[in-house]
C-alpha cells in the first residue's frame, strides 16, 4: 500500500461513519452492506483503501460485523450492561 493511500484511511473512515450516522438519522437503522460502501466510495478510493478503512473502524470498535453487513455501534441506542440494568 502506498503512503498516500494510508494518509486517506482516517479521512475515509470518518466519511464511512458519516454514512452510518446519516442512515441512522433518516432510516432509524445503522446497518450498511459492504457492497454499498464500495458503490459509494469506489470512484474515489481503491478497494484496498476501503477495506483498510473498514478494518480501521472495526479495530477501534466503531462498527461491528453483522451477517453480511456492518452495524454502527452505539449510534441508534445505548445497550445497557448488567450494572446499569440493576440501578
Amino acid at each position: 500500500m502506498k503512503g498516500v493511500e494510508l494518509a486517506t484511511v482516517p479521512e475515509l473512515a470518518e466519511r464511512i461513519l458519516h454514512v452510518f450516522r446519516e442512515k441512522a438519522r433518516t432510516k432509524g437503522t445503522a446497518e450498511i452492506t459492504v457492497t454499498n460502501l464500495y458503490e459509494a466510495f469506489g470512484g474515489e478510493y481503491s478497494h484496498d483503501v476501503i477495506q483498510t478503512a473498514i478494518r480501521y473502524l472495526l479495530d477501534r470498535d466503531f462498527i461491528a460485523p453483522h451477517t453480511y453487513s456492518l452495524t454502527a455501534k452505539g449510534v441508534v441506542k445505548k445497550v445497557l450492561t448488567g450494572k446499569e440494568k440493576v440501578q
